[in-house]
């Protein structure tokens, strides 16, 4: 079995057609998710804050496969958890990836319900692995098409 250059190119992409909203103030590490993302071929529309991108999700749930959002050093991760819990059911079906320099361990939690934390700065690593496990039931699907 022989595959071709673009295959073996698009397969490294593991958002490759996603589209996500990134919460985040412009500037203070944004940039480098936004970045990140899309060299892994996510698109991304950024907002500038969280209950933007929460309103988004809860007028068009459909737009999105994922909320990425990147806190500032000093805001209260905890208190973000609380207000994303508003989202209710929607949560289960769009996965969340904080990203914040206060996580002291990085975690990728089982439970839909519970946002992926990773640490600041961002390693490519980290969010490959982020994307993969948010994004476990929509990449099997492409796997097994």
């Amino acid at each position: 079995m022989e595959f071709s250059p673009i295959f073996e190119k698009d397969a490294a992409l593991v958002g490759l057609g996603i589209r996500a909203i990134l919460a985040g103030t412009a500037g203070k590490g944004v940039d480098q998710v936004a970045e990140r993302l899309t060299l892994a071929g996510v698109i991304v529309d950024p907002v500038g804050d969280v209950f933007t991108a929460m309103s988004a999700l809860i007028d068009d749930p459909a737009d999105y496969a994922l909320l990425v959002v990147r806190v500032a050093s000093g805001e209260q991760v905890e208190d973000l958890e609380r207000n994303l819990r508003r989202l209710g059911d929607l949560r289960r079906r769009i996965p969340v990836i904080i990203i914040s320099e206060d996580c002291r361990e990085q975690a990728f939690p089982n439970d839909r319900a519970e946002a992926i934390r990773l640490r600041a700065p961002l390693s490519a690593v980290s969010l490959r692995v982020a994307l993969e496990h948010g994004l476990r039931d929509r990449v099997m699907w492409r796997i097994a098409a």
